[in-house]
């Protein structure tokens, strides 16, 4: 049986006492649940944790209306580091760093791909939070099952169905692990908590993929910062994200469904490969080898996509070439294939105008910027760029 330990330590020359036991404390665990249950085991709030644990800063707070930085439960830079080890026994805020950075951060963050891959919003296992226990886990935007229970988490209260930011707040609720509603998210009819709170080992995480995510070496790491992530993509929506990543980076992966991409490697070569007119641009100014590099960028793009066109005008529509060409000029034909050849590259390059396909050119806007030939692709691209030389750096 796990017996209450009482920590003492001194606040202004004023001795406090603290109901709490390190060992109620999960590897992994959420501070919105270390919280908690020192606020349910103490019948503390949310204003006290700042003025107990906060900076000189923090506690010189009149207001109710905490700022959001204050509030934030991955960096905890509103908190010191000392008295926060004195009161929970452990140094619990360079622990949860420590998990915050190996969870959540793995995948760097950079100008097109900042957010990070902790949800907003509170999100649960209904079984593990009526011990008390809510992980870190929880909120990872690749797992949508409990990795204890494997079951669907939750993402608001079961009565209301108010949701609950994943912040620091007394806002959303009446009492620690009670929605403002008054639904209790901790059973409370079980045993007392010094009972109920026990330490859940790693062991006990049942996902294949959580376990390797949070063991990767160094050079999978290193893949994963490699990679690139379009910000549109939400992958909340993209119940397979995880397993497809860790197909990427772990050889001999096998995933549980089929990938949805190909993987490419360049020879080990290609880095030292110099063409004459980057030597020619090496000894220029710099300002000249960037708008070189855009040309280079740019006419790259625009033989790509030419070659495109014309393999599926002189392969795949071979015996409508006649119907593209007089569509394009006269605007006439009840040919299909030649309507929608050249509505597609209309729309790919930009084109205002029909007629100006058979002219076979792009267009370029902004020559002294990067810029891609095809309009539908170029923010997608220009993200893409901008987000290399930003990691590159």
């Amino acid at each position: 049986m796990i017996q209450n330990r009482i920590y003492v330590y001194r606040v202004k020359e004023k001795e406090r006492r603290f109901t709490w036991n390190p060992g109620w404390i999960s590897p992994f665990e959420s501070m919105w649940g270390v919280f908690e249950k020192f606020k349910y085991a103490n019948c503390a709030t949310v204003r006290n944790l700042l003025q107990i644990f906060g900076t000189d800063d923090v506690k010189s707070i009149k207001s109710h209306n905490i700022g959001r930085i204050h509030r934030d439960f991955l960096n905890l830079c509103s908190f010191k580091d000392e008295e926060m080890t004195n009161a929970f026994g452990i140094p619990i805020k360079q622990i949860n760093e420590e998990n915050v950075q190996r969870l959540f951060y793995l995948i760097p963050k950079r100008p097109h791909n900042s957010k990070s891959f902790c949800r907003d919003h509170l999100h649960y296992c209904p079984e593990c939070i009526k011990n008390g226990f809510h992980s870190l886990f929880h909120q990872f935007k690749l797992i949508n099952e409990c990795p204890y229970h494997q079951i669907p988490l939750l993402h608001c209260c079961p009565e209301c169905n108010r949701i609950m930011p994943f912040e620091l707040s007394d806002n959303y609720s009446k009492a620690p692990f009670q929605c403002i509603c008054g639904h209790f998210f901790m059973d409370m009819k079980r045993a007392s908590f010094t009972n109920t709170w026990r330490q859940i080992s790693l062991a006990e995480i049942k996902s294949d993929q959580l376990k390797m995510w949070i063991n990767l070496n160094e050079e999978q790491i290193s893949r994963l910062n490699n990679i690139y992530l379009p910000h549109e993509l939400d992958v909340e929506h993209y119940p397979e994200a995880l397993d497809h990543i860790l197909s990427i980076i772990i050889d001999g992966y096998q995933p549980k469904q089929t990938p949805l991409h190909n993987v490419v490697k360049s020879s080990n070569y290609i880095h030292n490969l110099v063409g004459e007119s980057e030597k020619t641009e090496r000894a220029g100014h710099y300002y000249i080898r960037k708008v070189g590099l855009f040309d280079e960028i740019y006419n790259s793009s625009v033989k790509t996509l030419f070659s495109i066109f014309s393999h599926v005008r002189n392969k795949i529509l071979k015996e409508h070439k006649k119907c593209i060409k007089e569509f394009s000029r006269k605007g006439k034909t009840i040919c299909p294939y030649g309507l929608a050849y050249v509505h597609w590259v209309q729309y790919i390059l930009g084109y205002e105008d029909r007629w100006i396909v058979n002219r076979a050119r792009s267009y370029r806007k902004y020559s002294e910027s990067i810029e891609f030939a095809s309009k539908q692709d170029d923010k997608f691209l220009s993200d893409l760029f901008h987000d290399m030389i930003y990691h590159v750096r």
